[in-house]
């Protein structure tokens, strides 16, 4: 019996949202937090070719200065059950990202302060309005959410803080996300030195829409020049969740028969500045239904694909 529902209201666009701008945020530099006691753990394979460097942020020279990160997010989903495919519109590409102006120096490292910019909607064609329209009522405005926390050398965060300057309940439940996992901000380094070829491994914790999510990054260290470092990442995403409330819908849920996410990206950092230029393709694909022993005619399956572009600029 297909009894699952496809519709989407603005609640549902805003779990969509908080997944969508995580995924986002694998690509940001350190300007936001993890949690006091980090939820990841780093693990080093190959340390490369000579010469080896111990890769670390110049803290120093992050003092005093100001950056916007800006994030330019397309994506696109689809759903079918019983091999028919249930229509879905055209989404439009999102852009907003964060202000980094505050940064301090402390005894182990640095204080520093974000806020989210505004965001914008991209009606390109094929783009319902109304569906437009929808997603940018749900998106945060200019300041909605301010982030301080402290960061080591390494890119290590601790004492976080997640600050609301709204009562809107999406714009909450965004932030909420955020604070959440607000360790996928960072970039951590390895403690050994390594060199071109050198490859290391995060495994982190995350909230997705109210689904846990065990997330593995394979870094590549392809170059290092001066504070300049380029290297690719790859992702894997997996899940021990095996039933969610459905977005919109409270008290409604569904089993969670299998989930899977990948994802590959390139990115470039100057160690000096808080910033970063990058681009990231991820898929998740997810399979649903009313019971978890439900046969394959029965389950709905969704299959989300992001593309992240990432860049930034000094701030006046």
């Amino acid at each position: 019996m297909r009894t699952l529902p496809s519709r989407f209201n603005r609640a549902s666009w805003t779990a969509i949202l908080a997944s969508v701008l995580l995924v986002g945020s694998v690509l940001s530099h350190p300007v936001g937090a993890a949690a006091d006691g980090p939820s990841l753990e780093l693990t080093v394979g190959e340390r490369g070719s000579e010469p080896r460097t111990a890769l670390r942020y110049d803290l120093d020279g992050w003092v005093g200065q100001q950056a916007r990160i800006t994030m330019r997010m397309s994506m696109g989903m689809e759903q079918s059950m019983g091999g028919e495919t249930i229509p879905i519109p055209a989404m439009p590409v999102m852009i907003g990202g964060v202000d980094v102006r505050d940064i301090e120096r402390t005894e182990g490292g640095i204080r520093l302060v974000s806020a989210s910019t505004a965001y914008e909607v991209e009606e390109g064609e094929g783009i319902d309005p109304a569906m437009a329209a929808m997603l940018r009522a749900s998106l945060p405005a200019a300041g909605a959410f301010r982030m301080r926390a402290e960061m080591d050398a390494r890119g290590n965060m601790q004492h976080t803080a997640v600050e609301v300057s709204t009562n809107d309940p999406m714009t909450a439940q965004l932030a909420d996300s955020f604070s959440q996992n607000a360790d996928m901000f960072s970039t951590p380094l390895p403690e050994e030195a390594v060199g071109a070829g050198a490859t290391w491994t995060v495994r982190r914790s995350m909230d997705m829409g109210g689904v846990g999510i065990v997330q593995e990054e394979r870094y590549t260290l392809r170059e290092v020049t001066g504070t300049r470092i380029r290297f690719d990442v790859a992702i894997s995403q997996s899940t021990t969740t095996r039933e969610m409330e459905i977005p919109g819908m409270p008290g409604q849920t569904v089993s969670i028969v299998s989930f899977t996410g990948t994802g590959s990206g390139r990115m470039t950092m100057d160690l000096a500045s808080p910033g970063v230029e990058g681009s990231m393709q991820v898929e998740n694909r997810m399979e649903l239904a009313q019971r978890a022993d439900a046969p394959a005619g029965e389950r709905l399956v969704q299959v989300m694909r992001m593309g992240i572009e990432t860049s930034s600029a000094p701030l006046p």
